[in-house]
């Protein structure tokens, strides 16, 4: 089974991906996706992080 995690924030989200067969678990990917200073919420979000989680 593959499971998304995803910390929302205001600035800075952050995302794991891990692989798991019920006994273990294998870290796929991590990161951090920042948003633009100075963009009104929730517009400053929107794109960037549609199209980094999209490439997980």
């Amino acid at each position: 089974m593959r499971i998304l995690g995803i910390d929302p924030g205001y600035a800075l989200l952050g995302y794991g991906v891990i692989d798991s067969d019920g006994r273990t678990a294998t870290a796929v990917d991590y990161g951090v996706v920042e948003t633009k200073a100075g963009v009104p919420f929730p517009f400053s979000a929107g794109g960037d992080v549609s199209t980094r989680l999209c490439g997980v």
